[in-house]
């Protein structure tokens, strides 16, 4: 899947680059591509029959990427504040990107029976 978000090196002007900037620059990536390629990884463990515990924890930080975009807090590492690092509108990013981040039906169906269990965590999102 081909994505709008430049990669990390990408987002830094080569004078403004530091150990510090590159770190946040590939969480703000990773964090994106978590949301992007979910399907893709859904499908690849399906195929290999894998436990539901794997596939909670593939959920889970697709949910935590998810959240984490829509947030619209400024703290340090926040998706706000990461934008105003590189110089993206928000906004535009998200527009780019929510469309994309959704949960297909077959892995929706799926996600009562994988949260059901008596010794299961809850979904931290709905």
């Amino acid at each position: 899947m081909e994505t709008d978000i430049p990669q990390p090196q990408l987002l830094l002007p080569m004078a403004a680059k530091s150990p510090e900037h590159d770190l946040w620059a590939n969480v703000f990536v990773l964090a994106i591509r978590d949301l992007e390629v979910a399907m893709d990884r859904w499908l690849a463990v399906e195929a290999q029959k894998e436990c539901g515990q794997i596939r909670r924890r593939m959920i889970d930080v697709h949910d935590d990427a998810l959240a984490w975009v829509e947030s619209d807090a400024e703290r340090l590492g926040s998706f706000v504040s990461l934008c105003g690092l590189f110089g993206l509108d928000p906004d535009v990013v998200r527009s780019r990107v929510l469309p994309r981040a959704e949960l297909p039906a077959e892995v929706l169906a799926d996600i009562p029976a994988l949260y059901a269990g008596p010794n299961d965590p809850p979904r931290r999102v709905a």
